[in-house]
């Protein structure tokens, strides 16, 4: 009996030392304990941002202007995906084969993608209609603003891009894009690793199958999921997975010079895509190959020689760095800001100075809704560290 009630009191000791430690990090802890920040991803972060802004405010002040050179900077959403691509493996590398971790990575994306995203989306709508009951002109001109529509802005539901359909936000078109890779990685979390490999390769070879066919289902969310610009995510994926396995193991003169080839490869896309008569294609197909391969190879090159050349803290890189932090808020925002502007001030002035004005505009705006609206709701949202079942956390072992 006394046998029995010292087992008992053991198994009840081992059981609240697991409990102790089946609190999952918060997002500040993830990042420290899981994975180190890289510097240069979040300075990239902030560089594409700026590249689709600019692109923008070229398209909507004067396509003319420049002769339209900073237009290829639509460009800019390649680079985002490959950088997501790295980011969510790299950052949520432990927690694959672990089941256990799903509702977590779940949360996360979603706090991460939705609760800003409805606020600014709603905040849109507000100013539209608020334009169109004082001056009988609404802002958003790019979608029929009714229920249906606005329900499937919200949701993200995809959009038909090829006939240049757009959400209340139109940016977000892309984040239909996010959210199916979210789901796919997700299977890495939740199912077995030899289960979700053969559910992620079966999508990769359905997705090049129908970037050389190109069928047309007619499904707008089976075309998204089975568009060419998910191997962008893929290519990330990989470069992350070769930043973990070959870390410091090349030497720095060769880095350099493959990452001089990328930027050279990239500037040859760029100058392509412009002559090409693409700078105006939302989606195009060669892009996976035009820029999602130089921008792979950069963001790989530039990873590996973070590891080797530590960033220092120059001002132009905390610069970069903080409009990494900024990227959403600016990213969301930046094409009303730019519209606004472009109503406000009309023909007014030359269009050069329209598009400074819009651009340092929306640098500004998504830089303060970053830091007042979106960086504390995050806060908010994730403040709360999630529980894990005794039983689930004894079944796990370590990656």
């Amino acid at each position: 009996m006394l046998k029995e009630q010292r087992r008992t009191y053991g198994i009840r000791q081992v059981k609240d030392k697991l409990m102790e430690r089946t609190v999952l990090p918060t997002n500040a802890n993830l990042t420290k304990n899981h994975t180190k920040k890289i510097i240069n991803l979040q300075m990239f972060r902030g560089l594409a941002a700026m590249m689709v802004l600019v692109s923008h405010a070229n398209l909507i002040v004067d396509k003319s202007l420049f002769s339209g050179l900073l237009v290829v900077g639509r460009c800019g959403v390649d680079f985002f995906f490959v950088l997501s691509g790295f980011i969510i493996y790299h950052v949520n590398y432990y927690f694959i084969g672990h089941p256990v971790r799903y509702g977590y990575y779940i949360r996360k994306r979603f706090n991460r993608i939705y609760p800003i995203y409805w606020i600014y989306t709603l905040v849109t709508l507000a100013i539209h209609f608020v334009l169109m009951k004082y001056t009988g002109k609404g802002l958003i001109y790019w979608i029929n603003v009714n229920l249906e529509n606005i329900l499937r802005s919200l949701f993200l539901y995809p959009v038909n891009t090829a006939i240049q359909e757009a959400s209340i936000i139109p940016v977000a078109w892309t984040l239909s894009y996010e959210i199916v890779f979210y789901v796919m990685f997700s299977l890495l979390i939740l199912l077995r690793k030899q289960i979700s490999m053969f559910f992620i390769t079966i999508w990769v070879v359905a997705v090049i199958i129908n970037s050389v066919f190109s069928f047309q289902t007619g499904n707008l969310l089976m075309n998204v999921i089975l568009n060419v610009k998910n191997l962008e995510f893929f290519m990330g994926c990989m470069a992350a997975y070769f930043f973990r396995k070959y870390s410091c193991k090349l030497p720095k003169y060769q880095l350099r010079l493959l990452m001089t080839f990328a930027v050279l490869l990239l500037a040859i896309s760029w100058c392509y895509s412009l002559h090409a008569g693409h700078i105006y294609d939302v989606i195009h197909k060669m892009d996976v190959i035009t820029f999602g391969i130089p921008f792979f190879i950069i963001i790989l090159c530039a990873v590996l020689l973070e590891e080797k050349v530590p960033a220092n803290k120059a001002s132009l890189k905390n610069i970069f760095i903080y409009l990494g932090d900024a990227s959403y808020s600016i990213y969301l925002t930046h094409f009303v800001t730019i519209t606004l502007v472009n109503i406000k001030l009309g023909k007014s002035f030359n269009s050069f100075l329209i598009f400074s004005i819009s651009v340092l505009t929306s640098i500004i705006v998504g830089c303060l809704l970053y830091r007042f609206i979106e960086k504390p709701l995050l806060n908010w949202l994730n403040k709360n560290p999630v529980k894990i079942e005794t039983a689930q956390m004894s079944n796990m072992s370590p990656h």
